[in-house]
């Protein structure tokens, strides 16, 4: 019951984010034209979410799981009803930075998920963590332009409200507690220990996952590029409309549902983790070459399955890594700057993304892309870390 509700908390928070964004450039217009904007608004998600991350995973440590979620899937309805009923720019950035700071419960979930697995289990229950996220993109983005279409462009918002107050209902009277008192640690709430970016640096520089840490960094650089610019590559290289793009991006959702529920699940007991993420890694670097350098509108079709394939494989292995290197009382805090030193590419990938597709060409963002995972994998094989089970 209690890991169902995890599932479904991720499913909802990812459906919720899908809602919104067929949604958020018409809001944003009706007060502000900026291209910018948009992307502005998108940015402050992602750099509250970013900060906020590490700090609830570190006080998951000292309060408890149960709490902390319940708090967080609480104010992701208040930011959701805010965006809803948002007559100002200045509404719709403190919803979506409302949304960000609570939007940080990914790290109590996968601290709640160590709590209650083995540690050999870990990357498969991760895996079904990442089918949810999976599902729930495939889904939100059609729900929310549907909706909007037939209610308007406020009833997307309020619907994804409703599903966060309701899970927060049902995980009042159905979640357990599963970080006992005598596991339970003093959070470091001082400056120094919130600042997120001193947290992404102690990371990179840990005795035995600094390596692992850099690779999720250089890895999800890439990526979140590819998700945040492929729509412009697809439509400048191949004159693609939102109509393809939008069924290829469901493809990409598909296949990393499925390989996330159902083969890392095989793939888990007969290989290490390790291997797992680098091979993923090797088979991402092959497509973004394919992007890069076959210039053939029907290769987007492989290519982008093999990098959903070579995502879907690797995503949940490296958090398995992570958190079958520490004990019980830092599943939260290594959890959360996990999700920190995510959140924080996608405000880098996305940069990097569009600087290289105006000054290198269309095809920079893949090239690059392909090197930097390539970086990513030996990082992984060459790694120190030691699993604690």
């Amino acid at each position: 019951m209690a890991l169902t509700f995890i599932l479904i908390t991720v499913f909802i928070d990812m459906l919720g984010l899908g809602i919104l964004i067929p949604i958020i450039p018409f809001v944003v217009r009706e007060f502000s034209a900026s291209a910018l904007t948009v992307g502005l608004l998108s940015m402050s998600f992602a750099t509250f979410q970013f900060i906020a991350a590490p700090i609830l995973g570190r006080l998951s440590d000292q309060h408890g799981r149960r709490p902390l979620l319940l708090f967080s899937l609480f104010g992701s309805g208040v930011g959701y009803v805010l965006f809803g009923f948002a007559h100002s720019l200045a509404m719709l950035f403190a919803a979506r930075i409302i949304d960000g700071i609570t939007g940080g419960n990914v790290s109590i979930a996968q601290a709640y998920i160590a709590d209650v697995t083995k540690p050999e289990d870990r990357s498969k229950t991760f895996g079904l963590l990442g089918a949810a996220f999976g599902l729930g993109f495939i889904l939100g983005p059609a729900i929310g332009g549907s909706i909007a279409r037939v209610w308007g462009l406020s009833a997307p918002a309020l619907l994804a409200a409703g599903l966060a107050f309701a899970n927060t209902i049902y995980g009042f009277f159905v979640l357990p507690e599963t970080h006992p008192l005598e596991k339970r640690r003093v959070a470091d709430v001082s400056p120094r220990s919130l600042n997120p970016i001193g947290g992404v640096m102690r990371a990179m520089r840990h005795e035995h996952l600094g390596s692992i840490f850099l690779a999720i960094f250089v890895f999800n650089c890439a990526f979140s590029g590819l998700q945040s610019n492929f729509g412009l590559f697809a439509l400048v290289q191949y004159n693609w409309g939102p109509q393809q793009t939008a069924l290829l991006f469901s493809l990409l959702g598909i296949i990393g549902a499925v390989t996330q529920a159902v083969i890392v699940r095989k793939l888990v007991v007969k290989f290490r983790d390790r291997s797992i993420a680098a091979a993923g890694m090797w088979i991402q670097t092959v497509a973004y070459c394919l992007f890069a350098f076959v210039q053939r509108a029907w290769v987007l079709w492989p290519a982008s399955a093999l990098t959903s394939l070579g995502a879907g494989v690797t995503q949940p292995t490296m958090t398995g890594i992570i958190s079958r290197a520490v004990d019980e009382t830092e599943q939260g805090v290594m959890m959360g700057t996990t999700q920190s030193v995510i959140a924080l590419t996608r405000i880098v990938g996305p940069l990097w993304a569009g600087f290289s597709f105006d000054w290198l060409g269309p095809g920079a963002p893949y090239w690059s892309g392909a090197i930097m995972i390539f970086v990513a994998s030996f990082l992984v094989t060459s790694s120190p870390v030691r699993t604690k089970a």
